[in-house]
């Protein structure tokens, strides 16, 4: 699947000839590489005449340093840098690609680099992380206001990039870091507790996650654990293993159902795909809501009670699970 169910139905599908990007920075000059290398070519615009070589310098030392660190092959990023132009004055596309609100919101795309800034009211935004190349689920932040059509060829143009597009409300963080964060501090609590940074790593990828919780946490900003001063009270690997496994799952599970509630995310099946495309949640689950659904909803709200109980209330389940389990639901629908 390469999108959300919450594309705008109502408009017709549309494909990006060309996307004009307005200004130099590396985000912006990286999604402007990104586009051209799946056959969608750029025009980096560099706002002041004077900048445009600096653009160009910038440009080519990016497109270096993705080919040294491996993230894109040679020949692929010649042609990708071949179909960048760096040029004085604007492309005339529908998409204008910026990383700070100005100009016409109808076709401006905010990028947003960082996790915690809100799209302006009329703006349609996208938050790729780490950034546009690397992503595979890339969040589509409408602003209050914002035009349908305008966020549908947002959408087509990502799902011409071979992203998956998902549509996230205006809050801040969105999505994806909730999940990557509530992960990477349940991983730091566990070290704190005295289990061994090693061992919440890897009973982390023996759980399926495509990420380490540590490594999440580092991702998304928490730090890294100290080494721990004391051995866990349980003296049994394979308790030990299967404690961390639960409380990871469970913290990330808890997390997209918040999500859900507070309509960060528009359904369920956005939640699942996002999390199994974006974020690497197990595979083997369906995705973070539909382990909640595979375990059984009112066990699942049963022992989160009591993981809440004895770790903390971020274990505490949300109105909406509690609403479904007294309405016997059997499981959170799509």
């Amino acid at each position: 699947m390469k999108a959300g169910r919450s594309r705008p139905a109502e408009t017709e599908r549309v494909a990006a000839a060309v996307i004009d990007v307005e200004g130099a920075s590396a985000p912006l000059l990286i999604a402007a590489l990104a586009s051209a290398s799946r056959r969608v070519p750029a025009v980096v615009h560099a706002r002041m005449p004077r900048a445009t070589g600096d653009a160009v310098q910038a440009l080519d030392a990016i497109v270096r340093d993705l080919v040294a660190a491996g993230r894109m092959p040679q020949a692929r990023a010649a042609t990708a840098r071949a179909a960048v132009q760096i040029m004085d004055a604007p492309a005339a596309s529908t998409l204008r690609l910026v990383d700070a609100p100005f100009g016409d919101a109808a076709s401006g795309v905010l990028l947003l680099a960082d996790a915690e800034v809100v799209v302006p009211a009329g703006w349609v935004g996208v938050r790729a992380l780490p950034d546009l190349l690397a992503a595979t689920v890339v969040e589509v932040v409408r602003g209050s206001g914002s035009d349908a059509a305008h966020a549908s060829r947002v959408y087509d143009w990502l799902q011409q990039l071979g992203k998956t597009p998902i549509a996230i409300s205006d809050a801040p963080a969105g999505f994806l870091a909730r999940l990557g964060r509530a992960a990477g501090a349940e991983g730091l609590a566990l070290c704190r507790e005295g289990f061994a940074p090693a061992l919440v790593e890897n009973a982390s990828l023996q759980a399926g996650m495509a990420a380490g919780a540590l490594t999440l946490a580092q991702r998304f900003g928490l730090g890294r654990p100290s080494e721990a001063i004391s051995g866990h009270q349980s003296s049994q690997p394979l308790v030990q293993v299967r404690e961390i496994r639960e409380r990871l799952l469970f913290i990330q599970a808890l997390e997209a159902l918040r999500c859900l509630d507070e309509a960060v995310v528009a359904s369920a099946r956005d939640a699942n795909l996002a999390a199994l495309q974006g974020l690497g949640f197990p595979a083997w689950t369906g995705g973070a809501i539909q382990y909640a659904n595979h375990y059984g909803l009112g066990r699942f709200c049963e022992r989160s009670d009591a993981l809440a109980a004895r770790h903390g209330h971020r274990f505490a389940p949300p109105a909406l699970l509690r609403r479904m389990v007294a309405d016997r639901a059997l499981a959170v629908e799509p």
